[in-house]
């Protein structure tokens, strides 16, 4: 039994799917990047069995049943398979083995977002810094050799375009991506006119993510 705000009849297709949630509006209030119900699927499915939705009503929450026929775990297999689910969404065609030894910051108040784009750039030799807020990412952007940073337009007391703002008017060159969990009419241009370089929506799609990082890093120079 869920809790939450349930979905309605026209989304639950939606349920399942990877980095997936019914109403992408709902991120920031709610949380979540959407790995919940399509890992638990998944782990259901490695012991032969399955999870289904039963009954669901938006504000009454919702109802699923777990149904597991085989006991004999391969723990081993189920953690490869989970590992390789984490990793859905690039494209076979490209290895990004170019990023490897980048540095990117993270500028990100959410930590389930922190931990997904930290554990998903680890695979690809990216190393990845956290900062929790727009103070903090300022101050680590000008103290250290990035490039690239991840900023997240919707975090409380300095939001993402006000960091970039700030960090620009102090003359900072590396790319700026925004990332936005609303992706509402103007917003994009905002961002860009604060200062950032692209600007990606929320849930992450992993593969554009990994060919804007590539994109912005290859011999990149903003002009201020």
């Amino acid at each position: 039994m869920d809790t939450g705000i349930g979905v309605a009849a026209g989304m639950r297709g939606k349920l399942f799917q990877m980095f997936s949630q019914a109403d992408g509006s709902l991120t920031r209030k709610f949380g979540g990047v959407g790995l919940g119900l399509q890992l638990s699927k998944k782990v259901a499915g490695e012991l032969g069995g399955d999870v289904e939705i039963l009954h669901t009503m938006p504000g009454q929450g919702s109802t699923f049943r777990l149904r597991i026929t085989d006991h004999r775990l391969d723990s081993g297999r189920v953690n490869t398979n989970l590992q390789q689910a984490l990793g859905n969404g690039t494209k076979r065609g490209s290895d990004f083995s170019e990023l490897k030894g980048k540095k990117v910051l993270c500028v990100e108040d959410h930590i389930d977002h922190q931990r997904l784009i930290d554990s998903t750039l680890d695979k690809y030799g990216i190393q990845t810094v956290i900062a929790h807020d727009g103070h903090e990412g300022i101050e680590r952007a000008l103290s250290g050799e990035f490039d690239v940073v991840l900023m997240d337009i919707l975090m409380p007391h300095l939001n993402g375009n006000e960091a970039t703002q700030m960090l620009r008017s102090k003359g900072y060159q590396k790319p700026i991506l925004a990332l936005s969990a609303q992706g509402r009419a103007g917003d994009r241009e905002r961002s860009m006119l604060a200062g950032c370089n692209e600007y990606l929506t929320k849930p992450i799609d992993i593969d554009h993510l990994l060919q804007t990082i590539a994109k912005f890093t290859a011999g990149f120079h903003h002009t201020l």
